[in-house]
């Protein structure tokens, strides 16, 4: 059985309106519009206009310090420490400090 496939050439100004921009630096709150709608929809306006200041400042730091530290995350993924130098087992797992920098606004 054979398979012809089709060669097709891409232009590379095409293929970048369909990558996302960079949103670094940027309000994640502010520029979701679709989040912002649904509030409308499923809040009931008195908490809703309670809340949104709590959202827009964890869009800011979402767009930012969050950002930031999870790129760092992503280049130092966890490390296994499965033994100790003496090779007994200690099976813990050391992460980098932008890990726990998350999980603190994360929690």
């Amino acid at each position: 059985m054979t398979f012809l496939h089709k060669k097709q050439e891409f232009n590379p100004q095409e293929l970048s309106d369909y990558i996302a921009p960079d949103c670094h630096g940027l309000n994640f709150f502010e520029v979701d519009n679709g989040l912002r709608d649904l509030l409308h929809i499923y809040m009931p306006d008195d908490l809703r206009q309670h809340m949104e200041p709590h959202f827009n400042r964890l869009g800011e730091i979402s767009g930012n310090q969050l950002d930031d530290w999870s790129r760092d995350a992503d280049k130092r993924g966890p490390i296994l420490h499965a033994r100790d130098a003496r090779g007994r087992n200690e099976d813990w797992i050391e992460f980098h400090p932008s890990y726990r920098k998350m999980e603190d606004v994360a929690f």
